[in-house]
């Protein structure tokens, strides 16, 4: 028995020591199932560079609402053996991984409940993946022209089946997954199109006042659009379109506005300052948008989600070099009070965050 037990552990020591070859380990069975107020992040494990951390290792992690973690993948990093988090299925279920290079790379799916994975080639010109809105398989967009980005769902056997329509820059899922919410296929169109998601046929043209391409979905009917600089609600069932955002403050570094969360003391507003900057702004009753001071915030502030009269934020990395400790926090912006859910060691960084049942955008 000893010799066995010798044995085994002599061959996982040396799958271990193997240089070059990632190592995946999935934890345990997960016993609560995320919900509402959870979010999926990549962690980033190594030393500190002049663009963040260089990862020698990587965990997926799920964080609770009380900030508790729990670790469903560990594996080794570097190079293009890096992953990415793109896609949290709504449901919780499945999240999707992104590893390689252009044009050699790979899908891993994660079983959030097991940490099972299972890993799917990708073809030659995918540009960005998603998971397809029905769970069978993913939905690719591929490198394209000036006639915009081909689409086409890729089944888990390999199947592929191109779709109508082609995108430009992002095409976000419905609630139910049956239709595409998405732009003209150039910057010139000023036109929201909805496809199906089935055969990527145009089921509908909306004709907005600018260039518009979706975010996210603000509520049940209307999703939040980026329209130029400025953020807007858009109903596709009835065409209405809302201007949340209007003005900018360049005095304050305002030159966009990029996500938004509404709150009981108001419309907070990500905003893009110079040089990919990115810092927490308030909509007044004037229209203007007002930064807000966010204590120990030393780089990004970007917006997460938000409950009540708090905002959920990460403290993040910026372009100018500013690199705190990365952070996930509860924020009372009326008060300024911040409690940190999670603060990560110096080193390790977040990769992409997810919120649960957020639909992802195809695209970027």
């Amino acid at each position: 028995m000893k010799a066995r037990i010798l044995g085994t552990l002599t061959l996982l020591l040396a799958l271990v020591a193997l240089p070059g070859r990632p190592v995946d380990a999935a934890t345990a069975p997960t016993d609560t199932p995320p919900g509402q107020g959870w979010y999926l992040a990549v962690v980033n494990h190594g030393p500190r560079g002049d663009y963040g951390i260089e990862p020698k290792r990587q965990r997926l992690v799920l964080v609770a609402p009380d900030g508790d973690q729990r670790t469903l993948l560990a594996r080794r990093a570097g190079g293009y053996r890096n992953v990415r988090l793109v896609d949290w299925s709504p449901d919780g279920d499945t999240a999707l991984l992104l590893t390689g290079r252009e044009g050699d790379s790979t899908a891993i799916t994660v079983d959030v409940a097991t940490g099972h994975t299972t890993r799917t080639s990708l073809p030659r010109n995918a540009a960005s993946v998603v998971l397809a809105p029905d769970g069978g398989g993913l939905l690719v967009a591929a490198f394209g022209d000036s006639s915009g980005e081909p689409m086409y769902r890729l089944a888990w056997d390999g199947t592929r089946s191109r779709l109508e329509a082609r995108m430009n820059a992002a095409a976000l899922p419905s609630a139910d997954g049956g239709t595409l919410l998405t732009n003209g296929t150039g910057w010139h169109q000023k036109v929201v199109r909805v496809l199906s998601a089935t055969d990527g046929s145009v089921v509908r043209r909306i004709h907005v006042d600018g260039h518009c391409q979706p975010v996210s979905w603000w509520d049940d009917h209307r999703a939040l659009l980026t329209c130029d600089d400025d953020l807007a609600l858009l109903d596709p069932a009835t065409g209405d379109l809302t201007r949340l955002t209007s003005r900018h403050d360049r005095r304050i570094g305002d030159y966009g506005h990029l996500d938004a969360r509404r709150i009981a003391s108001g419309l907070y507003v990500e905003v893009a300052g110079a040089c990919g900057y990115q810092f927490l702004g308030r909509k007044g009753h004037d229209g203007r948008v007002t930064k807000v001071r966010v204590p120990h915030a030393l780089g990004n502030v970007l917006l997460l989600g938000a409950a009540a009269d708090r905002l959920v934020i990460e403290h993040a990395r910026s372009c100018d070099g500013s690199a705190p400790r990365s952070v996930i926090a509860r924020f009372d912006p009326v008060s300024g009070r911040e409690r940190a859910l999670v603060r990560l060691p110096r080193s390790e960084d977040f990769g992409s965050i997810l919120a649960y049942g957020e639909r992802q955008p195809l695209g970027y």
